[in-house]
């Protein structure tokens, strides 16, 4: 290992001291995500990486998972069948970490990675800066302050809370196949806790979610997700997102499994 690396690597020996903080080579980093290469490159599989630093294990999954959103779309990254597939890959990613400065740096990493993947007539939408909002939205749910050792919370840190996003279509097109245009997101809120050790009793497991939203067009997803941000106490590393009327909600029935996959940076 050069000497340059170890440097990235450690962002100061109080913190190494005090929180064990060490960051893991790229080169590892890509060696590990090999071994779930599979998962990697599927869409909607669900990551959470228990201490996710400023995000390295997350942002080499997103860049999998984008560049398998791009074969989706037929190759094009100007596409709404390619904005809709890279949203879905960044709502499946979750993070925890006990540093705020860590929180705030993963989600501005995976936010910048998502963005620049976005072709030039994505970026210049009516509706982007709204899709930007929403994603800015979905990072500030997903990636969390927290301690993982202690998913239900100390005298230090709330219970760490995630939101789950369901897909559902609310038209398909002439094919048969959902609308780019008209997929929508139903919102869950789970603690880790639960999510670790479910209850038996599967309706016991659905009446134990925090909240549930209407669902939602995934690019109008609202300022209400950062307001409840702060009200759990979450730090939300983003400035204000720009005014944009939203219309109302439309509800979608939506089922389907339950599942994260952890991946556990050692």
């Amino acid at each position: 290992m050069a000497l340059g690396e170890k440097r990235t690597l450690i962002k100061s020996r109080k913190r190494v001291r005090d929180h064990g903080e060490v960051f893991t080579p790229e080169w590892l980093v890509r060696d590990m995500c090999d071994l779930v290469a599979g998962a990697c490159l599927r869409v909607g599989s669900r990551f959470l990486e228990p201490a996710c630093g400023d995000g390295n294990f997350l942002a080499e999954i997103l860049r999998r998972k984008l560049a398998a959103a791009r074969q989706i779309a037929g190759g094009r990254g100007d596409s709404l069948v390619f904005r809709r597939e890279a949203f879905r890959a960044l709502t499946s990613l979750y993070g925890v970490d006990i540093l705020p400065d860590n929180v705030f740096a993963c989600r501005a990493r995976l936010l910048a990675l998502w963005g620049r993947h976005l072709g030039p007539r994505l970026r210049n939408r009516a509706d982007a800066a709204r899709c930007h909002t929403a994603a800015r939205c979905v990072l500030a749910r997903n990636i969390v302050l927290g301690d993982t050792l202690h998913p239900a919370g100390t005298e230090t840190h709330a219970p760490i809370v995630f939101t789950e996003w369901q897909w559902a279509p609310l038209r398909l097109d002439a094919r048969g196949r959902p609308a780019p245009d008209a997929c929508a997101v139903i919102a869950t809120d789970f603690t880790l806790a639960e999510l670790l050790d479910p209850p038996t009793d599967t309706l016991a497991f659905a009446e134990s979610a925090r909240n549930t939203r209407a669902a939602q067009r995934y690019w109008e997803i609202g300022l209400d997700f950062f307001a409840d941000a702060l009200a759990l106490g979450v730090p939300v590393a983003f400035p204000p997102a720009p005014d944009a009327p939203t219309p109302p909600p439309r509800t979608v029935e939506l089922r389907g499994p339950r599942e994260i996959q952890p991946l556990l940076a050692l």
